[in-house]
């Protein structure tokens, strides 16, 4: 069996030895092979770009010129010397091909880097032109915060309350001008001193209090008397409002801090207060005494017009009488109305449980007998309310005879309802009278106040309010404009249940 021999397999490959053999042909012809594809790519390149035509058609013309006179010779001269030959000329063919892959290189890594220089050019750039530009933005930021910081600083400081500004650790960070005037010390060096250095030690353990309770998250208001070392004793209604921060809205970086000088205010309520009692104790006293003589003018008109009946009085002496009469009676019920307003404020309260359910029953069915009117309660049989019983009949039975007053031509409905809201007790009374005029909406609580056409002397809900002041409870006058009638809404913060 023959046995395959690669050499033989070649033209005229007998009689060469292994080693000429490896270095005349197979190497050659392996590189060539790579040649040809690193010179198929060096011609796409340079057509596309155009440059270095010159050297790569003496480097092509070579090739092809050498691999030409490689063939004639292995084809027209089969002797060992002129196969050697054709070895000589692949070797050189070969080399020709490196030069052009060389070449093929140095062109590429040139471009390459030259791109790569001109990345690293545009990126510097960009990254220069995006720096300038923040700091342009800065600059601008910087520049706004100075305008509002200076805004503010120039209307904080001329406000003649004490504004301030202490982070969580309790230290000012800023305060306005008032401070000066008040401490006597620049506000320059307020500013980094914490808030137990400057307050007096009367005062300090309050303060540090209502601070905790600010850094706390709770909404802080206090009054406090402080001792000024330029402005002497001085009394401020104070608020600390939270400063929260934006990426945490849960913690709190400091208390800005609002303290108004309310001394000659305080004062004045207190003058106020004292001659409101005084002007009080007056009107009880005047009305007090002034109710015997007019009973006794009463009564003694009474016997006048019964002594003077007998002898027939004639129309316009009977007129005149009954004039008389009325206005004294009028003068009566003004003096007892003035008693009762002055009498709420001198009351003594007497506070008990009473069941509302029950309470109202007895009030409304004494007046049905004499009155005709229809009501409706709507509440728990076992509710209570903790209150002065003698201030509730007061506050009820002059809403019942207002609503008596004022019914319309339907028969009268009244409706009671009573609500449990938490601590405190909401009760509505509302009927379907003829409502009030929107002339005295507003002030339909005042002494005196009355809609036209009434003969009353306007003083029934005055009672009511100075009753429900007393009580510390609040009513409202809730007008429904789709259905007739009115409806006052009591609001009692005391309750309890039995």
């Amino acid at each position: 069996m023959k046995v395959f021999n690669i050499k033989e397999s070649l033209p005229h490959a007998a009689g060469q030895s292994e080693m000429s053999f490896f270095y005349f042909h197979l190497i050659p012809d392996i590189i060539i092979f790579i040649g040809y594809l690193c010179a198929s790519f060096l011609c796409f390149y340079f057509y596309k770009k155009k440059s270095s035509f010159s050297k790569l058609s003496l480097l092509i013309c070579s090739f092809c010129l050498l691999q030409t006179i490689n063939y004639g010779v292995l084809i027209y001269m089969p002797s060992l010397f002129f196969s050697s030959f054709a070895g000589v000329i692949k070797l050189l063919s070969a080399g020709i091909i490196l030069l052009s892959f060389i070449l093929l290189t140095k062109r590429f890594s040139s471009l390459f880097k030259d791109n790569l220089n001109k990345d690293s050019l545009d990126m510097a750039k960009a990254q220069s032109s995006n720096f300038l530009k923040e700091s342009k933005q800065k600059e601008h930021i910087k520049e706004q915060i100075e305008i509002q910081n200076q805004i503010i600083k120039t209307a904080t400081s001329s406000l003649p309350s004490l504004l301030s500004y202490i982070d969580y650790r309790g230290f000012y960070q800023y305060v306005n001008q008032a401070y000066q005037t008040y401490w006597g010390i620049e506000t320059e060096e307020i500013i980094g001193k914490h808030f137990s250095e400057l307050i007096p030690s009367e005062s300090l353990e309050g303060i540090k209090q209502h601070v905790a309770n600010a850094l706390s998250g709770h909404e802080v208001h206090f009054q406090v008397d402080i001792n000024f070392p330029l402005k002497g004793h001085k009394k401020l209604d104070v608020y600390y409002t939270q400063h929260y921060d934006k990426n945490n809205p849960h913690h709190i970086l400091g208390i800005i801090v609002a303290a108004h000088d309310i001394t000659d205010f305080a004062k004045t309520q207190q003058q106020l207060i004292l001659t409101n009692q005084q002007l009080e104790e007056y009107v009880f006293l005047v009305s007090h005494d002034l109710r015997a003589p007019i009973r006794h003018i009463t009564n003694f008109i009474e016997l006048l017009k019964a002594e003077l009946t007998q002898n027939k009085l004639n129309e316009k002496e009977e007129k005149y009488m009954q004039i008389i009469s009325d206005n004294t009676n009028k003068i009566q019920h003004m003096i007892s109305g003035m008693l009762k307003i002055a009498s709420v404020s001198q009351m003594k309260l007497n506070l008990e449980n009473i069941n509302l359910h029950q309470y109202f029953e007895d009030l409304l069915s004494k007046d049905i007998v004499n009155n005709d009117f229809q009501y409706s309660l709507e509440m728990q049989e076992d509710l209570y309310l903790y209150t002065d019983k003698d201030l509730l009949d007061l506050i009820f039975q002059n809403l019942l005879e207002n609503s008596l007053k004022f019914k319309g031509q339907e028969k009268l409905t009244i409706l009671i309802e009573a609500i449990s809201n938490g601590e405190n007790l909401v009760i509505n009374f509302c009927d379907n009278g003829r409502g009030v005029s929107k002339s005295i909406e507003k002030k339909i609580f005042n002494a005196f106040i009355k809609s036209e056409n009434s003969s009353g002397l306007g003083l029934g809900l005055n009672i009511v309010k100075k009753s429900l002041q007393k009580l510390e409870a609040n009513i409202l006058l809730q007008q429904n404009k789709n259905q007739k009638g009115t409806c006052f809404q009591i609001e009692f913060k005391r309750q309890k249940t039995k």
